[in-house]
């Protein structure tokens, strides 16, 4: 798996706002990144860029702030899917894991999940890197858990 080229992503993260008797405050984030896959881990990558607009009473302005790139290993083992969806519109890399805490840290990740938005001229790249890890993956049904055992009946409390 170490001749697949790393592959360039976007992340999506909602912009905030904050609105108040003064004025507004709005901070757009963007994250750009790139992700590496080997033997045994999946590596991203990232910078996160922030975009402050103010316009308040006492101050109008915009601020630009740049953050060191970051990394985050990710075992192949934590891994349930990379998928490649979205088609030849949107083109985007799904990324499942077996763990919550997987993608933490990471900058517009849910827990479990993550999406990468890539451009299209970058899916025969995506897709190279889905097929590669799939084959590395080690199958869901031979990795789930034992059962557990179930929680008693909620039981009201005297009154």
């Amino acid at each position: 798996m170490t001749n697949v080229e790393p592959l360039p992503f976007r992340i999506k993260v909602p912009d905030e706002e904050e609105w108040g008797f003064t004025g507004f405050v709005q901070t757009e984030t963007s994250v750009t990144g790139l992700l590496h896959a080997s033997d045994d881990a999946l590596f991203l990558e990232w910078v996160e860029r922030q975009k402050t607009e103010r316009f308040t009473l006492g101050e109008v302005g915009t601020d630009h702030e740049e953050f060191p790139v970051e990394m985050l290993e990710i075992p192949l083992d934590w891994v349930a899917s990379v998928e490649v969806v979205g088609g030849w519109w949107l083109p985007r890399v799904r990324l499942r894991a077996r763990r919550l805490d997987a993608f933490d840290g990471i900058p517009g990740a849910e827990p479990g999940r993550l999406m990468l938005v890539i451009s299209r001229r970058d899916r025969a790249i995506a897709a190279a890197l889905a097929s590669a890890v799939s084959t590395r993956v080690p199958d869901l049904a031979a990795a789930r858990p034992a059962a557990t055992r179930r929680l008693p009946p909620f039981l009201p409390a005297d009154e």
